[in-house]
Order: C-alpha cells, then structure tokens, then sequence
C-alpha cells in the first residue's frame, strides 16, 4: 500500500491535464509501472490486470472502452457539376422565362432566377446522393506511389482472405511492409517540405503542434435529434445574447445626458437620392474577379456562374437595378447558414459563449451588396454635413478596415504617426481602444436606415 500511495503521488501531470489514472494494482512485482490514463470524454470501465499466462514479467491491462467511431458513412448529395456543358448551360438560360418573361420586382425575379437555374441544372446534372465515409487526415500528404500501394495493398488482402493460401499471405505482408515505408517517406516528406517553406517561427510552431497532436479533439458522432436540439440550444442562446445586448444599452441611453452633440442632425449638403443603374459589364467585370468558392446556401456553384459570365451578367444587373429602384433587397437572399466555431481549441465545447457564429451567404447576395456600397461609399465619406456630420466624416474618412488600400498595417503606422506627432508638439497623448463587435449585433436596421436618410441625405427604404 505504502507503494501504491508513493506512485500515486507521482500523477500529478496526469490530474493537471484532466486524466484519471485507471490502474489501482501492481503490474510488476508489487509496484504499478504500468498506467492507464484517459480523460472524462472516454468512458472506461472493467479495468483489470491479468498475468496474461506469465508472458511476461509485466502485468496484462484489461479494460472496456466506450467510444464512437468518427468515419461512419455520412449521407452525401451533390451534383455532378464537371458534366455540365457552360455554352449548353448558358444557351438554355437564355431561352428561358429569365429572358423571354422576366419578372418585374426584386423579389419575385430573384425567385425565378434561383428556380430556373435549378430546373436547368436538374435537366443537365440532377442531384445524385451517395454514402461517403469521411477521409483521414492521412489523404493529405500521401504521395501517389503510396496511394496505389495501399490499393495494392487492399487487393492482395482480399485475395488472400479468398483463397486462403500460405504463399498468398506472404506476398501480402512483403507489401503491407513495402506500403507502410512508402506512407511513412511521404508523411516525412510532407512535413519536411512545411517546415522548410514556413516564413516565421509561428508557422514553425503551428506544424509542430499538429505534429505533437496537441490540439487534437475528439469528435462524436451526434443523432439527429440530439443535432437538432444542439441546433435549437444555439439558436436560443444567440437570440438571448443579442436581446441582453439591446436591453443594456436602452438602459445605458435612459442614461445619458443629451446635448447637441448626441442628437441627429439634419443634413445640409447634397442629398442622396438615387442610384446609378448597374451595366451588364460592370457585373461582368466583378463576377470575373470573383474568388471560386461557394457555400451550401448556392444553388448554383460560383465557378460555374463565373463560366456563364454573359448571361449571369445581364440577370444580376437586371436584379440589382430592380433592388436599387424599389429599396428592397430580394428576400430570398435575406438566409445565411450559420455555423458555430470554438473562438480557441483549448475552450470548453460545453460552454455555448465559448463559439463565434460564422454566416455564410448566397453569392448572388454578396455581389449586390458590393454593387451597392461601391455606388454609397463615396457620398457617405465625403457629403458636406453640419458640425456632428463633418466629424463623423473625418471619421470615416480615416477608416482603415473594409477599405480598399488599407490594412491593420496601415492603422499601426497611422496610430504611430499620432502618438509621436503629440509628443514632439508637447501634448498629452490618449488611446482609448473599444471593441463594439458584439454591440454592432444589435443594430436595429429599421433605425440605423432612418439615420442615414436624416444624417446623410440617404433616400430609401428597408
């Protein structure tokens, strides 16, 4: 006993990073030399030592293991998009109701456009779905030699399970041990290739730490139920934040001492009052410029609609134009697929306020708002307002995110230049830094509209 207390005062590594230590016996003559560790998130029961027939002077270690397999075979639905012919694809397009019978409001064109080009795609690549299970992280580095040793591999192995013959397992395990080598140079060769082109000691750090498994989480397989009540948890909990957040600030405001200052003013320069219409080659122009990614919330896939820029060009500036004119942005558009994602590795996935919401959007959506802020950018930077608006102005006007040209880099420089032109003039220097990211969540739209019409001499409607 005097033994087993000793040893036990030696796991305190295994209690600093959360880890049960299962084996209570020796394993060797009377001393425990052999452990069994695991977290909370694996479930380990009947844990035993056995002589194992006394094969060893080391004790056997028993135990059952509750997990889940993280590669079952997930549901997939997809469309073969190589397949599709871009001329074909264009041509049908164009003798569609799109062209012949467009519709004339914003909503309902974006509706047709998002049905048609479904029903076209459907014609030359329907929907197929199939069973894929996850790769492994293993895919990545694998050379192509070792790709079809290990399919080499797989064929022997079922040839010898058929036949059953001695000179078949042999030359079976002669190329597991040939495959095992080739996948072990690639996985050396990868790695030594990452770490030979890394620029900085982060970069360093980071392939070491995937080489250490020191961030590796385990993920579970989840029902479908408990998906959805995941899903609803999230829901809940944002919506909550948010309403939380508007209720301290309507608390912060009731307040507030108003002055001059603090009241909207009215604007007294040039007042904003219509858009210039989109051009087929303005859209054509963006659409070539655009990054071939694409989002679940696409119904057709960017690099295709970037293939068929002649005809997307014409039915996105027509959208566009009738979304200006009416001040509605087309509803259909108005979803977002959101996906929660740990802030940190290391943070509790249990703890719903440790997860950022990322939204992904349709890219027809993202194009009209990036027609939109080309055409008001300029007229909310530089109109001529009053005294509050001028400041505002300067304000904008010294913006150095979500502007061309202008980078964190350029904000350390000016930040910089500040602080060292107030020193040598004498003066006290001052930074306040505020993080409005969660308060920027809480814009009522409605509200935020009417402001700009009053400020700036915006015209419009949500």
């Amino acid at each position: 006993m005097t033994l087993q207390v000793a040893f036990n005062d030696t796991l305190t590594p295994f209690n600093t990073y959360g880890l049960r230590q299962y084996v209570e016996v020796p394993t060797r003559g009377d001393n425990i030399l052999d452990v069994l560790a695991a977290d909370d998130r694996t479930t380990v029961n009947d844990t035993r030592v056995s002589d194992a027939g006394l094969v060893s002077d080391h004790k056997l270690i028993l135990c059952k293991i509750t997990t889940s397999c993280n590669r079952q075979p997930v549901r997939h639905v997809f469309r073969n998009i190589k397949a599709v012919d871009p001329l074909t694809f264009s041509d049908m397009l164009t003798d569609s109701e799109l062209f012949t019978a467009p519709a004339n409001n914003a909503n309902d064109f974006a509706e047709q456009i998002k049905t048609t080009v479904s029903m076209t795609l459907d014609k030359l690549a329907p929907i197929q779905t199939c069973n894929k299970r996850p790769s492994k992280n293993i895919t990545r580095w694998l050379s192509p030699e070792a790709s079809q040793a290990k399919k080499e591999r797989r064929r022997l192995e079922r040839k010898w399970k058929r036949s059953g013959l001695e000179e078949d397992r042999q030359y079976y395990r002669r190329h597991c041990r040939f495959t095992n080598k080739l996948i072990n140079e690639s996985r050396s060769s990868y790695f030594r290739s990452q770490l030979e082109s890394a620029e900085n000691p982060r970069d360093r750090w980071r392939i070491s730490q995937h080489l250490l498994h020191s961030k590796d989480t385990v993920n579970f397989q989840r029902s479908d139920h408990e998906n959805q009540l995941l899903c609803t948890n999230f829901a809940v909990f944002f919506v909550n934040k948010i309403n939380e957040l508007k209720c301290k600030i309507a608390r912060c405001a009731a307040n507030l001492v108003w002055n001059d200052l603090l009241l909207d003013s009215d604007c007294s320069g040039s007042t904003f009052n219509d858009l210039p219409p989109v051009t087929y080659l303005e859209v054509f122009n963006l659409l070539k410029s655009m990054v071939p990614k694409s989002s679940p919330m696409d119904f057709i896939p960017t690099p295709l609609m970037v293939s068929c820029s002649d005809v997307f060009s014409h039915l996105i500036a027509h959208l566009a134009n009738l979304s200006f004119a009416e001040g509605c942005f087309p509803s259909c558009f108005k979803s977002a697929l959101v996906t929660p994602l740990l802030k940190k590795p290391n943070l509790d996935p249990g703890n719903l306020s440790n997860f950022r919401p990322i939204s992904n959007l349709n890219n027809i959506s993202k194009i009209l708002e990036r027609l939109f802020l080309t055409r008001i950018r300029n007229h909310i930077t530089y109109c001529g307002c009053d005294r509050l608006n001028k400041k505002i102005s300067s304000v904008l006007i010294s913006q150095l995110v979500y502007r061309e040209g202008y980078s964190t880099e350029t904000a350390l420089i000016s930040t910089l230049d500040n602080i060292f032109s107030s020193i040598d003039n004498g003066k006290a220097c001052l930074s306040v830094c505020l993080n409005l990211s969660a308060a920027f969540d809480t814009v009522d739209h409605q509200l935020l509209l009417s402001k700009l019409t009053k400020s700036f001499g915006v015209c419009g409607t949500a």
